[in-house]
Formats: structure tokens, sequence, C-alpha cells
């Protein structure tokens, strides 16, 4: 939503005045350059305001700005005129010669109330005439959005967006192939035609100034019909796609892909650290995931810890082999564990499963092809073991590289689990198939909703040991005893990694 309308029923919201608040049509939210005959509009049916901590997960608490497009509306041509005060061509208004539409679900409110879901519409205008770079162009909506009757678009090929030009917005590395690919789906349009494209340059512009580092040539890559999966329905893209090769570009830097006519790409980088930054989100996700400790989430702000063993039972269920529990009669026979925690949370879930394994043996696969890549310090994550502890146990400054402090994390918990369960008697070594619970559900003096993890005092459970979890334990922690010794020696120090032999006995 924008402006006075938005601030207005804003405040309705704010004081409680309905959880669904319905508008009059859906809202702009940008314009892009499909083709040189192709106008993408997109437009949303409005946004949610969702319950957050211990709401209800099926929206009861949500805010709602419902703001439904018209699409009858929108996919009339009359409804929409081009004009242009410096090109020709368009000095007279101009009206699509056809109008199509594609829409998907961009937020999801509840499954037993309206709206359930909201919508977002990519509508695109074919006109019959070509738009021209350097031009600038008046859009006009009749009653089709909300928030906008007009729209300026300034064809700028080194600042407007082209919808249709996609390239890694990870980057590449200096030797790497590199290519940016023009395909678009166009819903009931089907696949945008970039034919007359074929054998026209592209450029590839620094960012910051424009200036061109390199220049090729647009070049098919693959046709719509192409099976890329057993599934009839053709390439994943369902669209022609044409490609634009600049791999003997190596020079680092920041940089766009430009094609007079449809506009540019979003900004990228060239360079061999491009991956470090998304190597620290995936980092630090893993690291909010784990359970039982008190994780801190930047300086000043903590999530608090859940599911220690000395805040709840955690309870060993011999006679339980199936995965998950379904109910307290499960737990009703459960031997009592000590110095149980750690573990990742499962999706929404708490709980942990020995697929989890996939998590710590894929991080230490990364360490032993490229140890030389990853440092202690590369993340930084801290913890304590409770909120009362005054000591932060710092990963960053702890002499192992951050990536192997994760990887340790999970044969770390079952390590723990392990040993708890031998000193109690009730195993010779083997690892359990499960442990934890599903997320719970709560009623209170606040009204309904989810549990945070820290809230949840209910019984752990740990299922019955079994062989596959036994067995990507042990694998788990032979790997990691290697990628000690492999740190070890790094470090110039002889012989095995002083903790190597904790892990293989």
């Amino acid at each position: 939503m924008a402006g006075i309308r938005f601030a207005r029923l804003g405040l309705l919201a704010f004081f409680g005045a309905a959880s669904c608040l319905t508008l009059e049509a859906g809202d702009l939210r940008s314009v892009s350059v499909a083709t040189d005959r192709t106008i993408e509009l997109y437009l949303v049916d409005g946004h949610i305001i969702h319950y957050g901590l211990r709401g209800d997960w099926d929206g009861r608490g949500n805010t709602v700005f419902y703001d439904p497009l018209d699409t009858a509306a929108a996919e009339t041509p009359s409804r929409y005129a081009i004009t242009s005060a410096d090109d020709p061509e368009f000095a007279r208004a101009v009206v699509p010669s056809r109008v199509d539409r594609k829409s998907r679900v961009i937020d999801v409110n509840s499954t037993s109330r309206e709206p359930k879901f909201i919508f977002g519409h990519w509508i695109y205008l074919t006109l019959p005439k070509a738009l021209k770079s350097g031009k600038t162009y008046t859009l006009a909506l009749d009653n089709v959005a909300g928030n906008v009757q007009t729209y300026r678009l300034v064809m700028d090929p080194l600042r407007h967006r082209s919808a249709s030009i996609r390239v890694n917005q990870v980057g590449f590395a200096e030797v790497s192939p590199k290519y940016a690919y023009l395909s678009l789906w166009m819903g009931t349009g089907g696949g945008a035609d970039f034919s007359p494209f074929y054998g026209k340059p592209f450029t590839i512009r620094r960012f910051a100034d424009g200036a061109e580092v390199f220049r090729g040539t647009i070049a098919p890559r693959m046709d719509a019909a192409v099976q890329e999966m057993g599934d009839g329905v053709g390439n994943l893209t369902r669209a022609p796609l044409w490609q634009c090769d600049f791999s003997a570009l190596s020079t680092p830097g920041e940089y766009v892909v430009s094609i007079d006519g449809l506009g540019c790409s979003y900004p990228f980088e060239i360079g061999n650290d491009v991956v470090r930054e998304p190597f620290w989100y995936g980092m630090k996700g893993l690291f909010l995931q784990r359970g039982g400790i008190v994780r801190e989430l930047e300086p000043g702000r903590i999530y608090p810890r859940g599911h220690h063993g000395d805040d709840v039972p955690w309870l060993y269920l011999p006679e339980v082999t199936k995965i998950e529990i379904s109910s307290e009669q499960d737990l009703k026979n459960g031997k009592p564990l000590r110095g149980c925690y750690g573990f990742y949370h499962d999706a929404g879930d708490w709980d942990s499963y020995p697929s989890h394994s996939a998590v710590p043996l894929a991080l230490m696969l990364l360490y032993s092809l490229a140890p030389d890549c990853f440092a202690d310090g590369d993340v930084g994550n801290r913890y304590k073991l409770s909120q009362s502890d005054p000591r932060w146990i710092d990963e960053g400054n702890n002499g192992v590289p951050d990536i192997l402090d994760e990887a340790g994390w999970l044969p770390a918990s079952l390590r723990r689990l392990r040993k708890a369960l031998i000193d109690a008697g009730y195993s010779d070594g083997g690892v359990p198939s499960y442990v934890g619970r599903d997320a719970i559900t709560w009623t209170g003096s606040y009204g309904q909703g989810m549990l945070p993890s820290w809230e949840d005092r209910r019984a752990w459970a740990v299922n019955r040991v079994c062989g596959e979890a036994t067995m990507r334990y042990a694998a788990m922690a032979a790997w990691y005893a290697h990628c000690l010794n492999t740190l070890h020696q790094r470090n110039h120090r002889q012989g095995p990694h002083p903790q190597a032999r904790e892990w293989i006995e």
C-alpha cells in the first residue's frame, strides 16, 4: 500500500479496529521491461503483518491489508496507454495489442479464514511498437492499481533493471565460466521471444560508473521444448533460454549486464571471495538452529536456551522404535537421563533425526576439500550454556576454524547423549534414532498460540538406540577426528590433534 491511504489504515490496525482491512485495488509495486515490445507490471493483493512470537499459526493474530486486484480489468488492453515526449512513435497514445498475466501466492494468511492467501500478479503489456533505449515513456493505468494512475519509465540500459536478464547474484570466481541468461515465462503469454536479439551485442559495465569492460553477442542456449526432467513440461523455465557468455572477463569488480532495448541486470561481483557472504549467512543460520544454549543473535540480543537437561526432563524410551512419539503415553515408562543438551531444531519443530547428520558431513567435506580457505573468526558465533553464566564461548577466537566448530556441534551433542546412556546403564554405546518433540500449541493468559522453544517445559524424548543412527555417528566422529588432525598438521604440529582420540574411542 502507499501514501495517505496506507497511513490511515495502519492507524486503524494499530488500534485493533480490524484484522482484515479491505481496500479498492491491487497496488503497483514495480514496472520492468520484459522485451523491447513488452512491459511487465507487478501488482500485489496486499500484505500481512504476521502474529509473531506466541501467535497462533492459523492466522488469528494476523493483521491483513487485503487489496485484491481486479484481474478482468488488469487484462483489458484499453485500460493502458503509453506515450512519450521524446520518442515520435509514441507521441500519440499507444494501446497494448495484448495483455497477459501470471499470478502466484506470495504470502499465506490462514487455512480457515479469508483471505487464505495473498497473491502477486505479473501483467505483461505487449506493444505494437518497440521501446527505445534512452527514451522516456509515461504509462497510464485506468483504475488498474490502487496506488498510482501513471508511471514514468526511463529506458536507461545502465540503470533500468530488466525482468528478463538473469545473472548469478552470488557472483563468479575470476577463472570460472560466466553466463547471464535471457528468459521469461509470461503466464498466459507463454515464453518470451528473444529471437530478434540473436547475434546482437550485450555489454558488461562497471556498476559504479557505467564504463564498458566487455562486449559479446547473444546466442541461443536451450529451446523451451527441451526436456530437462521427465515431467513433459519442457525446460524448467518453460521458455526459450538465451545466453550471454562473458567467461573471458576475469577482472575483479562489481558489474551489470546491459542490453540495448531491455535494460540491465542486478549488479553482481567477480572475485575469488564472492562466496564469503553467502557462506556467512548459511553458517549463521545453522548456528541459530542449535538447541540447548543461549545464542548471541547480535551484540546485546540473545536467543534463550531451550530444552536443556537442567530445565526439562530427558527420558530414554527403550521400547519406542518409531521415528517420532505421538503422545504423552509414549513417555510413561521413560528412564531419566542427565547431562544432555544440544542438537539442531528441525524446521518449525524442536526434534532431531538421524538425517541431520547431513549437516556436519557436508561441512566436513567442504573443509577437507579446501582447508586453506577456512579460518577461525570467519563467522564469529558466540554462545553460553546458561543465561546466568558470565562467560561467552567465542567460536571466533578459539583456534579452530568456525566451519569445524559448526561441524562438531551435532557429533558433540550425540557424544554427550551417548555417554549419558552408557553411564546410566541403558546402552553399550549405541546412538538413538530420535531426540526431542514436535512444536506445541499453547493456551494461557495471553491467549492461544505457539510456544517458543525456551518456554516449552515438556519432557524430552530419547528413542531407542538404532544401528543406522549409530553408524552415522561413527562416520561423523571419525571424520571430525580426521579434520582435527588436518588442522593440527596445518599448524605445523607433530602427531595427532590432542582431541582426535576422544572422537574415535
